[in-house]
C-alpha cells in the first residue's frame, strides 16, 4: 500500500481520473442500446452452448472453457475444433448470475460477454479485470429480467472506472496476483490433501481381513426430534442440526450428548456429520450409536458411504433417507482400540484440512480488503 500511495501521489498529484469502460474497450458484439460511438471496434468469437461445452471437456488439454458459470475445466485442440478462440480477456455472462472472469491464452466460450484492453499502454486488461471484480456489486445491479437475468450492456459499458499510469495498474496487478497466486496454492494443497484422506478412509476402514455386521444387528439408529423454530436462537451453547450441516439455530436443550455421529436425511440427505459436543438433533436428522463402534470411527465409515447414502434418498414431495439403509450397511469392526487408532490418523488428516481451509477464509479476506482499498483510490 505505502509504494501504491508514494507512486500516486509521483505520478498522479491531482488524483486519478475515471472513464468510461467503452473508451479503452473492444467487445465481442455490438449491442442494440449503445451508441456507435461507444463501439468502434467489435472482436468477434465462436460460441458454443453449455451442452456442447459439456461435451468436448477434457481436462488433459489446455485450452480453458469459459463457462458463463465461474466453473472451470479445459478441453484439447483436438475436440475443440474451429471453436478455438485466442486473446487476453475478461468475460462477464450474457444470463444467469453475474461473474467476471479473466483468461490469457486459448479458449473456448459459452454465451459470455467479452471485452479486451483496444489501448494496452493506457489500460491493462488484468487491471481491469481487478477493478470489475471489485464493482461486482455494482455489475449486479446492471442484471434484470423475471426468469434468467440478462445484463444492461449500455449501463455496462457506461460505468466509470478508475485510470491511473499504467505503472501503477501494473503494480497493483502484482501486488493482487501474488494473493490469488497464495490462496490458489492453499486450494491445491487442500484439494491433494482430501484426495490423500479419501486414499487412507478407504484403505483403514476396509471389509478384507475384518468382521464385517449388519449395523442394525450391532447399533441404535434414532431419529431427530422437532424443535419450533420460534424457540431457536440466533447464538447459544446447544446448536439444532436439521437439514444441513451447518446449525439451523441454538436451543436450550440437547437430546444428543458430546461425541456422536450423524446423518442429514433429507434436504441435502446424505451428508455426514460429527458434534464434539452436545447438540439437538432435529426430524431430519439420524444419529447412529453403537456400544461396539468408536463414533468417530462411524463418522469415517459413514464416508465412505456417502455416495451411496445419497443414492437412497427416497419418498414424494419431501425426500428422506430412511432408517433402515442405515441398518442394512455392512460395517467392518476391528477392535475398538483400532478403531481408535483408525479415526486418530484420519482426525489428523481433517485437522490439517480444517486449518488450511481457516487460513485460505483469512487470505481471501486480506485479499478482498487491499483490493478494495487497491481499487478505490481514495
Amino acid at each position: 500500500m505505502n509504494r501504491i500511495n508514494e507512486m500516486i501521489r509521483e505520478f498522479c498529484p491531482n488524483g486519478i481520473k475515471t472513464v468510461p469502460l467503452w473508451k479503452y474497450t473492444a467487445w465481442d458484439k455490438k449491442f442494440n442500446a449503445v451508441d456507435n460511438s461507444m463501439q468502434k471496434s467489435i472482436i468477434k468469437y465462436k460460441y458454443l452452448l453449455a451442452n456442447k461445452l459439456n461435451e468436448i471437456v477434457d481436462n488433459t488439454g489446455d485450452i480453458r472453457i469459459l463457462y458463463t458459470s465461474e466453473e472451470v475445466a479445459y478441453t484439447t485442440e483436438e475436440k475443440a475444433g474451429e471453436f478455438i478462440s485466442q486473446g487476453e480477456i475478461v468475460a462477464i455472462p450474457w444470463g444467469g448470475n453475474p461473474n467476471v472472469k479473466y483468461y490469457n491464452g486459448r479458449f473456448v466460450t459459452g454465451d459470455n460477454r467479452i471485452a479486451t484492453s483496444i489501448a494496452p499502454k493506457i489500460l491493462d486488461t488484468k487491471f481491469l479485470y481487478y477493478v470489475l471484480l471489485n464493482k461486482l456489486d455494482i455489475i449486479n445491479t446492471f442484471y434484470r429480467g423475471a426468469g434468467i437475468k440478462h445484463p444492461s450492456m449500455f449501463s455496462v459499458l457506461t460505468l466509470e472506472i478508475p485510470l491511473p499510469p499504467l505503472n501503477i495498474q501494473k503494480e497493483i496487478v502484482s501486488i493482487l496476483d501474488s494473493f490469488t497466486s497464495l490462496i490458489d496454492k492453499m486450494k491445491q494443497e487442500v484439494e491433494m490433501r482430501k484426495k490423500q484422506m479419501e486414499y487412507y478412509l478407504n484403505i483403514l476402514i476396509c471389509k478384507d481381513n475384518v468382521a464385517a455386521r449388519l449395523f442394525g444387528d450391532i447399533g441404535v439408529v434414532q431419529r431427530g426430534k422437532r424443535v419450533v423454530r420460534k424457540e431457536l436462537a440466533l447464538q447459544g451453547c446447544i446448536p439444532v442440526f436439521q437439514n444441513s450441516l451447518t446449525p439451523l439455530g441454538y436451543y436450550q436443550y440437547s437430546n444428543i450428548p458430546a461425541n456422536n455421529t450423524f446423518i442429514i436425511s433429507a434436504g441435502t440427505a446424505g451428508e455426514i456429520g460429527f458434534s464434539a459436543k452436545p447438540f439437538w438433533a432435529a426430524d431430519d436428522c439420524l444419529v447412529i450409536s453403537s456400544v461396539l463402534c468408536d463414533s468417530k470411527y462411524l463418522y469415517y465409515y459413514l464416508k465412505t458411504q456417502e455416495q451411496f447414502l445419497k443414492s437412497q434418498i427416497r419418498g414424494g414431495a419431501m425426500k428422506r433417507l430412511s432408517r433402515e439403509t442405515i441398518e442394512k450397511l455392512e460395517i467392518p469392526v476391528p477392535s475398538l482400540e483400532k478403531q481408535r487408532q483408525i479415526a486418530s490418523i484420519l482426525d489428523s488428516f481433517e485437522t490439517y484440512i480444517s486449518k488450511l481451509e481457516k487460513m485460505i477464509e483469512l487470505r481471501q479476506k486480506q485479499y478482498e480488503y487491499y483490493r478494495e482499498k487497491l481499487l478505490t483510490f481514495e
